[in-house]
């Protein structure tokens, strides 16, 4: 399928430093391909597009950490508030990896914490376990549990 995106404006990662992505409220939606270019075309006039290199769709690599018996993704799950996320993300497009932990609360807020990392690992280093602690409170023995790759456009 072929995208109307170059008839956006669009803005740099520079120009969106301004915005705050780190607390905001999520709002996702799921709806059928071929509508797609005619909902783009509505939002033209209301919204930029994220430009990385010369692209307008970001490709997005992505590892889940977790307990063993998948704590965060039971609470996520079973709809709990004030649950957390941890996971590595590579912004592919732009070369940024990150350790990114983050709490949805009871407001539907979600909040995330990040650090900069050289690339997404196997195993956690302590740098990465006391970051994840001072954030989460408390030790946990957390292990790689899902991979995700994926490709996003940003309004």
């Amino acid at each position: 399928m072929e995208l109307n995106l170059n008839q956006f404006q669009a803005v740099s990662l520079e120009d969106i430093k301004s915005v705050n992505l780190m607390s905001r409220i999520d709002r996702k939606f799921v709806f059928s391909a071929k509508l797609l270019n005619p909902l783009l075309n509505d939002l033209m006039n209301f919204y930029h597009i994220l430009e990385v290199n010369g692209k307008y769709i970001q490709l997005y690599e992505t590892l889940y950490y977790d307990t063993i018996n998948r704590f965060f993704f039971l609470q996520h799950h079973n709809r709990r508030v004030n649950r957390n996320k941890v996971r590595f993300r590579k912004y592919v497009d732009s070369g940024l990896v990150f350790l990114e932990i983050k709490l949805k609360n009871n407001k539907g807020k979600t909040i995330k914490n990040r650090m900069r990392v050289d690339k997404i690992p196997e195993i956690l280093s302590n740098i990465e376990k006391k970051y994840i602690k001072e954030n989460i409170g408390k030790n946990l023995c957390l292990v790689p549990q899902h991979r995700i790759d994926f490709n996003r456009i940003t309004l």
